[in-house]
């Protein structure tokens, strides 16, 4: 199979695997941790997809995993600010989230 073939083979199998999970787990299902479905399966792919990436950035020394560290840090901290600006505008006060 192609890598891409791989990548969709496997994304289905997690579908499979998430909406198996939702249903046998009652914890899980009672505070919806697994739903929507197509959500949480979107999610476990992009953070395979991540995961990959970076390795692979980092294996052949393209990236360091310190840069690694520091980028994803900005990242993180870009998306902090951004919700922090959405909500101090619906609030119509400051927020700071931490």
């Amino acid at each position: 199979m192609t890598p891409e073939q791989r990548y969709h083979a496997a994304g289905h199998a997690v579908q499979s695997g998430v909406k198996a999970d939702m249903e046998t787990d009652v914890n899980q299902q009672s505070r919806g941790a697994t739903t929507p479905k197509h959500l949480r399966t979107g999610l476990n792919l992009v953070m395979s997809d991540h995961g990959s990436l970076a390795g692979l950035l980092i294996g052949k020394g393209i990236i360091t995993e310190d840069e690694y560290l520091q980028a994803i840090a900005d990242g993180a901290e870009r998306e902090q600010h951004r919700y922090e600006a959405i909500l101090s505008e619906r609030f119509g006060k400051p927020v700071k989230l931490a």
